[in-house]
């Protein structure tokens, strides 16, 4: 498994939001558009935290504070460089 001293080589490409899949990690810059109903993976912010309006979704103009899975947000460039494959389940429907 690579730690974090590992350069990791990742793939990137530009694809059209209706090109998007279940199951694709996207990555977003402060600012833009969230394409789809995501689940937040890891964040600049070292608490893993991310302010996101949802405006478009629910019409609240309120900013939302979402959480990376600590696991997740502690262990991203591994994942990322094993391709792993896991579920999230989700404990609770209230954001």
């Amino acid at each position: 498994m690579p730690t974090d001293n590992d350069l990791i080589e990742l793939k990137y490409e530009t694809i059209c939001v209706d090109q998007i899949k279940v199951g694709d990690i996207i990555e977003l810059k402060e600012g833009e558009g969230i394409p789809a109903d995501c689940i937040l993976l890891n964040s600049n912010n070292p608490n893993g935290e991310a302010f996101i309006m949802t405006a478009a979704l629910d019409g609240e103009r309120n900013l939302k504070l979402k959480s990376a899975p600590k696991f997740i947000q502690a262990n991203h460039a591994n994942i990322l460089a094993d391709r792993s494959k896991f579920k999230i389940k989700s404990e609770s429907t209230v954001n």
